[in-house]
């Protein structure tokens, strides 16, 4: 705790938490290129454990809107080994335009390795203030 009462934490390295802003920050970039539209990207907290057979959502916040569609949420799953596969989603539900022209592509899958490479899971962070605990 510092002299102002605040109190420092941190996640251990994990390979079962997601880091969601690494994640929104895949997203973003992967929307841009394919589209030539910057969206910004809500996936909610900073973290979430990554459950096998687990699903949830992330919001493309404002909506993208392209010339073959428009994407409001991305649909994110993990497989039984940890991957991560994601969709994006039309205000309706169903499945986004936006990646039909690279459907034989990878750009919507994450591996578990790629997941560790690009630190999807909370980085270990240096604390200015370690002592303060003590």
């Amino acid at each position: 705790m510092d002299s102002q009462g605040t109190v420092q934490w941190q996640i251990p390295h994990s390979s079962s938490i997601l880091n969601l802003i690494k994640l929104e920050e895949h997203f973003q970039k992967a929307l841009g290129e394919e589209t030539g539209v910057a969206a910004a990207i809500d996936c909610g907290a900073s973290y979430r454990a990554k459950k096998p057979g687990d699903a949830f959502e992330c919001e493309v916040v404002g909506g993208l809107a392209t010339q073959r569609d428009r994407v409001d949420t991305i649909l994110v799953r993990i497989d039984r080994q940890g991957n991560l596969t994601w969709q994006p989603l039309t205000p309706e539900g169903e499945e986004s335009l936006v990646f039909a022209s690279s459907a034989d592509s990878d750009s919507n899958n994450v591996s578990a390795k790629e997941q560790e490479e690009e630190k999807f899971q909370p980085e270990l962070e240096e604390d200015e203030d370690s002592d303060a605990l003590d």
